[in-house]
């Protein structure tokens, strides 16, 4: 928008495996609310923050595809500087976390309070393109 602010739509995948028998697959998706503030002609700082749906699956092919699902609200946020070095295109640093609570099993024997969920971050640094 004008002033710095709008709205869109993030989409995040996390995906791997291990020894090729468990699998674990995160999906989010969720509105976004971004702010970028720019500071002379040459660096624009960028902030970002979401919540959404996120759905996340782990399976073992091991045991005939055992495999178990959780449904769960995510959040997404995100940090970052772009220098400008053309009208059009930029480079720049961001960081990015998520959050995601999850279930705890019944078997847990932890403190209750102790978060039990995933917490990712990502350094990202890149090359941008501004319409």
């Amino acid at each position: 928008w004008k002033y710095g602010f709008g709205l869109g739509i993030n989409y995040i995948y996390y995906g791997t495996s291990f020894d090729e028998c468990f699998k674990v697959n995160m999906h989010y998706l969720g509105p976004t609310f971004n702010i970028d503030l720019n500071l002379g002609r040459k660096w624009i700082y960028d902030a970002a923050f979401g919540i959404g749906y996120t759905y996340y699956k782990e399976s073992l092919s091991a045991f005939n595809g055992v495999s178990e699902s959780q449904n769960r609200v995510g959040v997404m946020f995100r940090l970052g500087i772009d220098y400008k070095v053309s009208e059009k295109i930029g480079i720049g640093f961001h960081i990015s976390s998520f959050t995601m609570h999850m279930k705890k099993p019944e078997d847990y024997d932890g403190d209750k309070y102790d978060f039990y969920g995933i917490r990712h971050l990502d350094p990202l640094l890149g090359i941008r393109f501004y319409l």
